[in-house]
């Protein structure tokens, strides 16, 4: 069976036993930005104590998915699902797998980030790396730096990267990207590097990579972790 969450007391009280990890901190920082007042965001917990958020139909789940908790994501319309990888996968889903990828570098940081560059300007380095439209990604990600939970960074404003969220000792790092015009220059490792440094005195930070981009956060000091599955209907 699968209950819905409708409050932070119950959130707390379901994740009490689970180990930290990109999963879990996701689910927290979903939380800690919108609470459970908004109609777009819903928590679930499942028999085999996994827990769903759901967010604009894009399913995160924290724990190992079994068949039922898959089936019920679907049929309740969740057109994406990111999850640890899991033993039994429906029929008819596409399954792509991911790369999660564990800082080992060191903490030393020499290199001078701003962390106040205006949105737009963020965009104009964003849009050259994701087919992102722009009053989705502020939306969301406005919310989620004025409550504490993002930070979105820049170097010299030609690579971008944002902090997704710091939650338990877990740090993620995502939408990183770099003009096209300075791309094979330097500006994304040394970002990468920076904003690596800088949460690994206090986190262990992780990215979540395709297959590609492995050499790259490799090579940036970055080890291989384990792999996630992402999950989307046909």
């Amino acid at each position: 069976m699968i209950e819905r969450i409708f409050s932070a007391e119950e959130l707390d009280a379901a994740m009490e036993n689970i180990i930290p990890d990109i999963f879990s901190g996701k689910v927290k920082a979903l939380a800690e930005a919108y609470g459970f007042g908004y109609p777009f965001l819903k928590f679930f917990k499942a028999d085999n104590d996994t827990i769903i958020a759901v967010y604009y139909g894009s399913a995160v789940i924290c724990g190992i998915p079994d068949e039922e908790t898959l089936y019920f994501c679907l049929s309740s319309g969740f057109g994406e699902i990111l999850c640890p990888e899991a033993a039994e996968i429906p029929v008819g889903l596409s399954v792509e797998t991911l790369n999660i990828m564990e800082y080992a570098g060191g903490s030393e940081n020499n290199e001078q980030l701003c962390k106040h560059t205006p949105y737009k300007e963020v965009y104009e380095i964003l849009k050259d790396g994701f087919d992102i439209a722009f009053d989705d990604w502020y939306t969301d990600t406005c919310h989620n730096v004025r409550h504490g939970v993002s930070e979105v960074l820049t170097l010299e404003n030609k690579a971008t990267a944002q902090k997704m969220f710091d939650i338990d000792g877990i740090s993620m790092i995502s939408l990183v990207a770099v003009k096209k015009e300075y791309r094979g220059k330097g500006y994304g490792g040394r970002l990468i590097r920076a904003i690596s440094a800088e949460l690994c005195r206090q986190s262990s930070v992780f990215v979540i990579c395709e297959d590609e981009l492995v050499p790259f956060y490799t090579k940036n000091g970055y080890t291989f972790k384990n792999n996630c599955i992402q999950i989307r209907l046909k």
